[in-house]
Parts: C-alpha cells; sequence; structure tokens
C-alpha cells in the first residue's frame, strides 16, 4: 500500500515535501478550465468544496506541477513561464493583516497601497520572460468569516480590490482562493445592502466546483490499493459482488466503470466499495476520510485484513471497521476536546 500520505494538507507547510497525490479526472478537468479561462483573460478563481475533498492537496499537486518539480498535471498557461508563488493559509483575521505579515509591512494608512506595491514588485522581480505570479489563498472562507463579523465594508474592500488588481489582463498574476461553500453563504447574517456588496466581489471571480463524483473516490481507491500481488484467482468472487450490486439496483450504478475497476479495489468488493464512497461523502468528508480508512491499522481495518487474509473485505467487515473507527474518535474528541470536527 502506498506510504506518503497525510490527511491534512498544508500548502505553507507541505510546499517542499513529498506527497503521495493521485491526479483525479475531477483535479485535471479543473487545471484544463483554469488554462482556458487564463487565456480568456480571467485571472481570479474561486474553488468551491466541501471539506475533505481535496482542494489543498490540488494546490500542492498544481504547484508542484507548474514549478517542474513532479509532473502531476500537464499544465498550458504559458510556454515556458517564470514562477513564483505567494502562499496563504486562511485564519480567522484580516485578509489584509495577512497580507502585511507575508511582506513584513507595518499597519498603517498606505497598507493597502503598499501590499499590492509589493506584489507587484514581486511580480516585476520576474522579468519580462512570461512571468507568472500565483497568489493561492487556501481555507480563504476563514477570512471570509471575519469580515463578515468585523467592518464588513472595510474588509470587503479590500478583497474588491485584490480581485481587481489580479484582474488586469496586461499583467500575468493569478489568485486562486477556495472555500467549503458558496460565497453567499458567509453573508447570510449581513444586511442587505452589505450582501448587495459581497454578491459584487463574487462576480470578480471564477467559480470553480471541486467536489469528487462516486466514480473519482472509487478511482482514488484502485489506484491506492493497486500495489498488491495478482487478483486472477479471485475472478470470480469479484464478478459474483459486481453481480450481486447490479442486480440489488439499490445504487445508480455505472456498470462499465465498476467492472473495469473492481480488480484494482480487491481485497474491497463491488458492494463495500459503493457503500463507502457513498457514505463517506454524505458524511461530508469525502478523499481525506476515505484515505483515513484505506490507511487505518486498527485490528478491523483494511491494512490488517490485507497482511493478514486472502479474500474480500466485504460489507460485514466494512462496516465493523468504519464503528470501530467512529467510536474512538468520539471517545477521544470526548475526553479531550482537541480534534476539530471539521477534521474528522
Amino acid at each position: 500500500m502506498a506510504t506518503k500520505f497525510t490527511t491534512s494538507v498544508n500548502i505553507i507547510r507541505d510546499s517542499e515535501r513529498e506527497l503521495n497525490y493521485i491526479p483525479t479526472p475531477n483535479a485535471i478537468r479543473v487545471v484544463s478550465q483554469i488554462a482556458n479561462d487564463f487565456k480568456k483573460g480571467v485571472r481570479s478563481f474561486n474553488i468551491i468544496g466541501s471539506y475533505g475533498t481535496g482542494k489543498s492537496a490540488f494546490l500542492w499537486a498544481f504547484q508542484q506541477s507548474i514549478t517542474g518539480r513532479k509532473k502531476h498535471f500537464g499544465i498550458n498557461i504559458l510556454p515556458n513561464p517564470t514562477i513564483d508563488f505567494i502562499n496563504i493559509v486562511g485564519e480567522y483575521k484580516s485578509l489584509k493583516d495577512s497580507f502585511a505579515e507575508v511582506f513584513g509591512l507595518k499597519n498603517n494608512k498606505t497598507l493597502t497601497e503598499n501590499i499590492f506595491t509589493e506584489i507587484f514588485n514581486k511580480y516585476h522581480d520576474l522579468g519580462k520572460k512570461n512571468p507568472i505570479l500565483f497568489l493561492v489563498i487556501d481555507e480563504f472562507g476563514k477570512f471570509l468569516e471575519y469580515a463578515a463579523q468585523n467592518e464588513p465594508e472595510k474588509e470587503l474592500y479590500f478583497l474588491q480590490q485584490l480581485a481587481e488588481f489580479a484582474n488586469n489582463p496586461d499583467i500575468n498574476i493569478i489568485l486562486f482562493t477556495t472555500v467549503h461553500q458558496n460565497f453567499d453563504a458567509y453573508a447570510l447574517a449581513l444586511s442587505q445592502s452589505q450582501k448587495q456588496e459581497w454578491t459584487k466581489v463574487k462576480g470578480r471571480f471564477r467559480e470553480i466546483t471541486f467536489n469528487e463524483p462516486v466514480e473519482q473516490l472509487l478511482f482514488l481507491a484502485s489506484e491506492h490499493l493497486n500495489e498488491r500481488p495478482s487478483t486472477k484467482k479471485y475472478t470470480k468472487e469479484i464478478s459474483k459482488a459486481i453481480d450481486l450490486l447490479l442486480k440489488s439496483k439499490a445504487f445508480n450504478v455505472n456498470e462499465d466503470y465498476i467492472t473495469e475497476i473492481a480488480e484494482k479495489l480487491f481485497p474491497l468488493d463491488a458492494i463495500s466499495s459503493y457503500i463507502l464512497t457513498l457514505s463517506l461523502q454524505k458524511y461530508g468528508q469525502n478523499e481525506r476520510s476515505l484515505f483515513s480508512f484505506l490507511e487505518s491499522t486498527d485490528h478491523t481495518g483494511l491494512f490488517q485484513h490485507i497482511q493478514t487474509k486472502k479474500k474480500a473485505f466485504t460489507l460485514l467487515r466494512m462496516y465493523m471497521s468504519i464503528w470501530f473507527l467512529i467510536i474512538i474518535l468520539f471517545l477521544i474528541r470526548d475526553t479531550t476536546q482537541i480534534l476539530v470536527p471539521g477534521n474528522l
């Protein structure tokens, strides 16, 4: 099984680390959309996806790819570009203050002007041969939550200025932000006039959805589990599980797809695979929880099953493993109160 996996990616902390990233068709689609929109003059992108769908890992892989460290994606924005990144991870504070910290600026009357001067200088230092400066703000929703509750007009105006600054088609400064919910959802407590301003700022970003369909989670699981001996002697067992899944008509199943990847998913059978991925989507953690399940080393988990048994990890065993993990997580949370709900 793959080893270099982390349940949570931080684009600053992990920028120099090697992680086990599997590009999904969905992530490849997003890269293609960004490249095509860039050529049309779009420079500000807001990536929306629920908790645990891999947005941070995607940003990490995008940076690795475009800087040439590792080719997770083929990115066609500009030929032979000169590239730099400014990475910020969201906190419950003013976004302007975070930029000030990045550049070591003092908070004074000219702070906004000084921030944009520093950004442009960093872009200018890249030279004239296809320069691209990426402004990447992961967990952008935390800044939006702060903005909604602390001088909304002031905070929102800076966001508007930032997006307008990036949206200049004459320079190659690209702004990426990621959020867990629609932009408007952060403005529910605002007045009507404030909501209108919020909508105005939202319109300056190209929104890109990043929620993985069930097939993408199955794909990730199959790629992760594929590092094992041949499954030829389990062909009949695998086929029986597929037939039972299709005959049950319990789920909207892509028959061709599940047939294609069933052997790579083994020892997960077709039924347990579908129930696992659908359950994770409903739970709201998706990719993060999927890999937590695949990597779990408890005695009921898949990892131990692979080490000690030569048969399918059936629905019954999958339920036993999930319930064991849930009980342990809730016991830890109730006794220590240190786990963040969004990371469960």
